[in-house]
Parts: C-alpha cells; sequence; structure tokens
C-alpha cells in the first residue's frame, strides 16, 4: 500500500473522491516526453478519473505534443498541441475522464516532435463508483466526497 493509498482505497471497494499523481509520476514531478510513444498514465480499472496535464518546453522555437490513447499514434484519437518555447507551463488537457475496464487497460502516450524538450506535469482527480442499488452497473461515480 503506497502513502496515497492509505486514506482511499483503489477500484470499487473506494469511496469519494482523491487527487493523485500520474501513474508514472509517483512524486509528481515533470515526465520527459520523448520522439516515440511515452506513457504518461495508465487508468485504473473500476474507478473514472479525470486528467490534468500541464506541458513546458524548454526549447526557444515551439514544439508539437501529440497524445494519443494509441501507441501507434493513428487513427482519430490524437491531440495535438503546439507548446511554445521557453513559455511556462502550458495546460494540454484539462481534466479530460477516461477509465479502464475488465477488458482493456487505458494508457494515455504522448510524444513530443523534438526529443528532450517537452516535459509533462500533471494529476488525477479519481472517482469512486457510488455504492447505491440504482449503480448496479457502477455507471455512477462520486462528484465529490459526499460522507462528510
Amino acid at each position: 500500500m503506497d502513502v496515497f493509498e492509505k486514506f482511499n482505497s483503489t477500484g470499487p471497494a473506494g469511496s469519494g473522491v482523491v487527487k493523485k499523481p500520474l501513474s508514472t509520476s509517483y512524486y509528481g514531478l515533470p515526465v520527459e516526453i520523448e520522439t516515440s510513444a511515452t506513457i504518461v498514465h495508465t487508468f485504473s480499472k473500476g474507478v473514472f478519473e479525470e486528467v490534468y496535464l500541464w506541458a513546458s518546453n524548454i526549447d526557444a522555437g515551439d514544439v508539437n505534443l501529440t497524445m494519443s490513447y494509441d501507441s501507434g499514434f493513428s487513427g482519430a484519437d490524437q491531440i495535438i498541441i503546439p507548446v511554445s518555447g521557453q513559455s511556462g507551463l502550458t495546460l494540454v488537457y484539462p481534466g479530460l475522464p477516461g477509465t479502464s475496464d475488465g477488458n482493456q487497460t487505458n494508457i494515455l502516450y504522448c510524444k513530443a516532435g523534438s526529443s528532450s524538450k517537452i516535459s509533462v506535469s500533471g494529476f488525477i482527480v479519481r472517482h469512486f463508483p457510488l455504492n447505491s442499488p440504482l449503480n448496479n452497473n457502477n455507471k455512477s461515480y462520486y462528484n465529490r466526497d459526499i460522507t462528510r
């Protein structure tokens, strides 16, 4: 059990809402993005997660950041954002939702137009399923901690 799991369980046994670091950035440090697929976050099963990402570019010129759920970066699920050079942090993924289920683990990948120029920082907001007779398919999740 890691330090972040002491207060909330993972999966359907948890309750409420918790803010956590990205799965590839345990202590919240920036993740360096390479020109090939770099895993940024692996979505947990049985919960609903919002991902918030900010990118920074240490290069003087703009560099494209491409995000995708497909490590091959093919298809229409790509998001391509130019990140301005040396301009601080830019919000690139504003709380978009995701989850994994028993059949598939979803992973958010990023790649940069130039190697070692882009890094991303961020966190997730994990929503646990509501324990309710009306929620027999786990399609409803806590929007805030209503147990207080």
